[in-house]
């Protein structure tokens, strides 16, 4: 009689999943997360407008680039564990792809904007840092209209960096983080500390095993 109350209140004290939530709670987490995704997407565009990008002695674009990537990688690493242990990993999936998503797009807008800089006519017409920001989304998107386009040998290395990272962001980085969406969800389907009984033990349940011979 022990054991019944201990699984009962470990029960209890296990975190709820998405669908066991009330409707208003259910819509309040979504508002909430929806929120954060924006304000973090509002701070890193605002602070690529407004911070000096231009000092004296900075590294290279290859180099700001590795770091920057370096970076991500990072973010994406600690996002996704958390998705992982999460118990509302598709929503946490989706803060986690509405933060490395910026990220990326600032990185390469900056890079850009640095190669022209510091080295004019690297493009095929000057740009500000909105110009940038344009030109790192008309390369996600595949769009292409044509209107800025890399010149130099240095401006085509990061333009072609840029290309195989977005492959990696839509695909890959998708990918790993639904694999982790779907882990998440199956540590919440088992009450904690609960592990899957081996197939002997199931096998010593089954009601064939106390038989006896001929019944």
């Amino acid at each position: 009689m022990s054991g019944q109350p201990r699984g009962r209140s470990r029960n209890r004290s296990a975190p709820l999943r998405f669908d066991e939530v009330t409707s208003d709670e259910r819509r309040r987490m979504m508002v909430f997360a929806a929120l954060r995704s924006l304000a973090f997407a509002a701070i890193i565009v605002a602070a690529y407008f407004t911070l000096p990008l231009t000092r004296p002695g900075a590294a290279g674009p290859i180099a700001r680039v590795v770091v920057g990537m370096i970076v991500i990688a990072a973010a994406l690493t600690f996002q996704i564990r958390a998705t992982m242990r999460s118990p509302f990993p598709g929503m946490r999936a989706f803060e986690a792809l509405a933060i490395s998503g910026p990220l990326f797009l600032i990185l390469f807008a900056t890079t850009h904007y640095l190669i022209e800089h510091n080295n004019a006519h690297s493009y095929s017409q000057a740009m500000t840092r909105l110009d940038a920001l344009y030109f790192t989304f008309t390369v996600l998107t595949t769009v292409g209209f044509g209107d800025i386009a890399p010149v130099s040998e240095l401006a085509r290395t990061i333009t072609m960096l840029q290309m195989v990272g977005d492959l990696l962001l839509i695909f890959v980085v998708a990918r790993v983080l639904f694999g982790a969406v779907k882990v998440g969800m199956e540590r919440r389907g088992r009450p904690t500390g609960e592990t899957p009984p081996p197939d002997g033990d199931a096998a010593s349940r089954s009601p064939e095993r106390h038989r006896g011979p001929g019944v």
